[in-house]
Parts: structure tokens; C-alpha cells; sequence
């Protein structure tokens, strides 16, 4: 999965049973290397910050593309009326670059952000990464845990994990034959 250039395809859907509370930042997919490191992520919400951020960002229902540095390079709508946000990451494991396609319910996938290098990645060793989806929900700091707030799995305010979200269409493909982009049609890889 981790030679030559890839593109890494998954489909994301709300839960209209199950709504995100958007105060919070979901993150539902991530590449992620041996160190724990992201080659690259995506999320929903509001981003975890100390201190809180009150109100809601202004694009927490939006999905944020994150770079290996965890900075949002991209930020699509995230509509709430049933209809499915289609995503692709392309990573060129060579040159070590980024860019993604993105389309929103049946419409093919279109390039959205060109080639961006990935600084800082270490290129390690193929076959050492893992491609996880889930909701992950991190919780919203709460100020009375003073130097603990950062400690996301064990402090913070967390109401409990009754949100949703629905996948489809998970898969990765070497993309030096063209990416995948619905209806039978491939994009030719961004060089």
C-alpha cells in the first residue's frame, strides 16, 4: 500500500439517529505511520483547543483535510441532509506529497488541492502503515484540569458516544493508472 503513489478512497454519510455535536472535533480517518504520526487525516467539529473554543468554529460542519503536520489544508461542506461527502487522498511515497480529490453525493470525485509536500515525514519503511476509520470523538477541555487538559483520552468534558457517521466506498488503489472517481471514470494521478 505504500509504494510508488496511492490514493486512499472513503465515502462519509451523518447519522441522521446518532447527530454530531459539533463542539466537539470528530476525526474518522487517518494514514497513520509506526511513530503515531498522520500521513494525513480528516475531521469534523469543532478542532480540540486550550483554552475551548466557544461558540463553534465557524467551519465546524465542514470535513478538514490535515496534513502530516495536522494543519487543515482543505475544507468541504459537510451536509446534514443524508447525502454522502466522497474523498480521496492521493500520497506520492517517493517524492512525499499530498493532494486530494473530493465530490459530494453522486457527482465524480475533482482534484481540489494539487501536489503538497508532506515536510517533516519520515518515509520509513513500506508495509508499516495503517489506513483506521472510526468516529473518534475528543473531548472539549475543560479548564479545571489545568496541565492535564491535553490528555485527551482520560480528562476533559465527554457527554458520551451516542454520534454517528456512515461509510462506503473504503479502499486504496495504486494511482499511477488514474484515480477512481465514480461512474466508471478515472483522473489521471496529479504530478
Amino acid at each position: 500500500m505504500e509504494v510508488g503513489t496511492t490514493a486512499s478512497h472513503l465515502s462519509v454519510m451523518r447519522d441522521p439517529s446518532k447527530p454530531l455535536n459539533t463542539s466537539h472535533e470528530y476525526q474518522f480517518s487517518v494514514l497513520e505511520v509506526p511513530t503515531g504520526n498522520h500521513v494525513f487525516s480528516m475531521s469534523t467539529g469543532t478542532p480540540f483547543s486550550i483554552p475551548v473554543t466557544f461558540p463553534d468554529s465557524a467551519d465546524a460542519s465542514h470535513i478538514r483535510i490535515l496534513d502530516f503536520n495536522n494543519k487543515a489544508i482543505y475544507s468541504t461542506s459537510f451536509p446534514a441532509d443524508g447525502s454522502w461527502t466522497n474523498l480521496a487522498i492521493q500520497v506520492d511515497w517517493n517524492a512525499l506529497t499530498l493532494a486530494a480529490f473530493v465530490s459530494q453525493g453522486a457527482l465524480p470525485l475533482k482534484a481540489v488541492i494539487g501536489l503538497l509536500p508532506r515536510e517533516g515525514v519520515p518515509s520509513g519503511t513500506a508495509r508499516q502503515r495503517e489506513f483506521h476509520l472510526g468516529v473518534l470523538k475528543y473531548p472539549i477541555a475543560d479548564p479545571k484540569d489545568g496541565a492535564n487538559a491535553s490528555n485527551t483520552p482520560r480528562f476533559g468534558i465527554q457527554e458520551g458516544s451516542t454520534d454517528g457517521l456512515f461509510f462506503s466506498g473504503v479502499f486504496v488503489e495504486d494511482a499511477t493508472t488514474g484515480i477512481s472517481a465514480g461512474f466508471d471514470k478515472a483522473l489521471p494521478m496529479i504530478t
